[in-house]
């Protein structure tokens, strides 16, 4: 075989090569998909009707095909939160159960301040402080609060997003009966109807679930890194060098 043909082959070979990586980068999530289970249940609000709640409180009750349990350790609740207000001390707005004087179990707060039309919002969960503040023009803020157990049951973290921008992490102590999302006890609060609440969204995954995963399920798109695109483009690479090199 001449240099010119061998040349020819391995040209051949690799643009086979990249043509059977197309079609497996295609094909392949596909497959993955209908095999594997969903990663994301996604629950629909029963209560507050409508997913709406702009005056008094209201407990967390939900339907979904993929779950009948009514304590969920992994779950995420999501909601666009209109604030209009200065608060000098921390405010409930969602806790994971309630009492006769209010909210109990573990608690997101909400501290805010104004100026020139703009709200600066800071946010605590099980009493720690996330690490930034959220700024918003009209005091409205589509919030996602991701709550996960950990594999041994004895902590658990929070992350908080302001859309698809995070707000930080807190981590605490996994109790029973307490850090669980509960049918009919989890609830919503307005604060003498001082914070207003739409678009109320509830989710539970399983452990392989991604953040990313969990705000797509609620219509946030988050751009994943494309590993198969940077492969392809990789051996296109290659296949120009060896190209330059015949």
């Amino acid at each position: 075989m001449t240099a010119d043909s061998q040349s020819g082959y391995k040209l051949s070979v690799m643009k086979k090569l990249f043509v059977s990586s197309i079609m497996t980068a295609v094909l392949l999530p596909g497959w993955v998909n209908a095999e594997s289970p969903d990663l994301v249940t996604l629950l629909s609000p029963t209560k507050p009707q409508n997913s709406v709640l702009s005056s008094g409180n209201s407990s967390l009750t939900w339907m979904s095909e993929g779950t009948t349990e009514t304590s969920l350790d992994n779950f995420a609740i999501s909601f666009q939160l209109t604030e209009t207000r200065n608060t000098s001390s921390p405010q409930n707005i969602f806790s994971t159960s309630r009492a006769t004087g209010g909210a109990s179990g573990n608690a997101l707060q909400l501290t805010s301040s104004s100026a020139d039309d703009e709200y600066t919002c800071l946010f605590s969960y099980a009493g720690q402080s996330f690490d930034m503040t959220a700024t918003t023009e009209g005091g409205s803020l589509l919030l996602t609060l991701i709550m996960r157990k950990s594999e041994d049951g004895r902590s658990a973290s929070a992350t908080l997003y302001s859309g698809t921008q995070t707000l930080g992490t807190v981590s605490f102590n996994f109790t029973s009966g307490t850090s669980s999302l509960k049918w009919d006890q989890s609830s919503i609060w307005t604060n003498a109807a001082k914070e207003t609440f739409t678009d109320i969204k509830l989710a539970t995954f399983n452990t392989e679930a991604t953040d990313a995963d969990i705000l797509n399920a609620f219509g946030l798109q988050v751009p994943e890194p494309a590993t198969a695109s940077l492969s392809l483009l990789g051996l296109a690479a290659l296949m120009v060098r060896r190209r330059r090199k015949a």
